[in-house]
C-alpha cells in the first residue's frame, strides 16, 4: 500500500512539473529539450526532498528507515542512469551516494535525525541531488532560551577582577579549553528542522597582557566660572596611555551578543574580553579601555584653579 502510495505521488509530481516546465518553456521562448531535460531532473530532485528527506524535518529512528528505504528503492536504482539523450549527448544521473552520520552513533529517546539532500550534480539543465546526507541530533526537552542560558552561565563564570598576568592567563587556558569545546556545537534542533549552532566563541584584548602600556579613555565634562554664571562646556573625550606597573590588575567581562546562526542575535555572549586597570584609581570607578573603545572614566571632582572652575569625571 505504502508503495501504491508513493508511485502515484511521483505519477503526480511527473505530470505536474512536465506540464509547468514545458508551458513555462513556451511561454519564455526557452528551448524545448533543455525544459523537458530540466523538467526530469526536477521530479527526481523533488523525490529526494519529499519523500526521502521530508522537507529536513527531524524524524525518529523509524522514520529515518522508512525514509532510507525510500531512497534505496526508488532513488539509487537510478544511479548513473541515462536521463535522456538530447542531439547525441547523454546526460545522467549522479551516482547517488548516503553520507551517513549515524553509523555507530548511539541513539537515546531524544535523538532525531535529518536528512538533507546533497549538493546538485550535472550539466546544463540536468541539476539533481548527489545523494543524502544523515545528521543525528539530540532534541533537547528544554526551550531555545534555556539552552541559550546554559552556556551564557558558562561564559559568565569567566569573569573575574583584580587578577594579576598569571591568573588571567589560567583562566584564559580554561576558556580556550571551552570555546574549543562549544563553537560551532549544535545547541539546539526545532521541530521544523532548523539546526541552531553556537558562534565560534573568542576573546578580545588579549595583546594587552604583554605590553608594556595601555589605553584608556574617559569623559570630561567641565563648568567655567564667568562672572556669576557657569558656562556648560559638555562632555569631551580624552584619551591616555598608562604604564604597566605593580599595581596594574585586569578584569574579565563577557561579550555581547554572539550570534547564534546568520542575521540571528538572541542574546548568546560572543565570549570574554581583558581590560586593565591601575588599583589606585578602580575604587573611583576608573577602568581602562580595548583598543580606545570607551568604557567609564573617573567619578568625582577636582579642582583646576588654572581655569577657576573645575572638571568633573565621569
Amino acid at each position: 500500500m505504502e508503495r501504491n502510495r508513493f508511485i502515484k505521488s511521483v505519477c503526480l509530481i511527473i505530470a505536474v512539473v512536465l506540464c509547468s516546465g514545458l508551458i513555462s518553456a513556451a511561454e519564455n521562448g526557452c528551448d524545448y529539450n533543455d525544459a523537458w531535460l530540466q523538467a526530469k531532473s526536477d521530479v527526481m530532485n523533488r523525490v529526494i526532498e519529499r519523500d526521502v528527506c521530508c522537507n529536513q524535518k527531524p524524524m525518529k529512528g523509524n522514520q529515518k528507515e522508512v525514509a532510507l528505504h525510500i531512497f534505496y528503492e526508488d532513488v539509487k536504482p537510478h544511479s548513473g542512469k541515462l536521463i535522456d539523450k538530447i542531439d547525441g549527448k547523454e546526460y545522467k544521473y549522479p551516482k547517488f551516494r548516503i553520507e551517513d552520520g549515524s553509523i555507530g552513533y548511539k541513539e537515546t529517546e531524544n535523538t532525531v535525525y535529518v536528512l538533507r539532500p546533497l549538493p546538485k550534480e550535472g550539466q546544463g539543465f540536468a541539476q539533481v541531488y548527489g545523494g543524502i546526507s544523515v545528521t543525528p541530533y539530540e532534541l533537547p526537552e528544554s526551550t531555545l532560551d534555556e539552552e541559550v542560558a546554559k552556556i551564557n552561565r558558562k561564559i559568565a563564570a569567566f569573569e573575574a577582577t583584580g587578577l594579576d598576568k598569571d591568573a588571567v592567563k589560567a583562566r584564559l587556558e580554561t576558556f580556550e579549553k571551552f570555546s574549543s569545546e562549544y563553537s560551532g556545537k549544535v545547541l539546539y534542533v526545532d521541530e521544523r528542522g532548523n539546526v541552531y549552532k553556537c558562534p565560534r566563541f573568542y576573546c578580545a584584548g588579549v595583546d594587552i597582557l604583554d605590553a608594556e602600556s595601555y589605553k584608556f579613555d574617559y569623559i570630561t565634562t567641565g563648568l567655567y566660572v564667568a562672572g556669576s554664571f557657569y558656562v556648560d562646556w559638555g562632555d569631551r573625550y580624552n584619551s591616555r596611555n598608562q604604564p604597566v606597573t605593580n599595581n596594574t590588575r585586569y578584569k574579565i567581562t563577557v561579550l555581547n551578543k554572539g550570534m547564534l546562526q546568520e542575521k540571528d542575535y538572541i542574546g548568546l555572549y560572543a565570549g570574554i574580553r581583558i581590560t586593565a586597570y591601575e588599583l589606585d584609581f578602580y575604587e573611583d570607578g576608573y577602568e581602562a579601555s580595548v583598543g580606545g573603545l570607551l568604557e567609564t572614566g573617573f567619578n568625582g571632582c577636582f579642582e583646576n584653579w588654572g581655569l577657576g572652575g573645575y572638571e568633573h569625571h565621569t
